[in-house]
């Protein structure tokens, strides 16, 4: 019982953790898109 409740919890913060890590690696290269974009209308004006 506790082996399975055990497996259980590591399993989903497993899952969470991955979960993370993509949310993050989309968020940065939206905000590096954003960065680039900012520094491009700069460098026109």
């Amino acid at each position: 019982m506790s082996w399975m409740l055990l497996s259980i919890m590591f399993f989903s913060s497993s899952i969470m953790f991955y979960s993370i890590n993509y949310f993050n690696t989309i968020y940065l290269k939206e905000t590096t898109k954003m960065i680039i974009k900012n520094n491009l209308l700069v460098w026109k004006w």
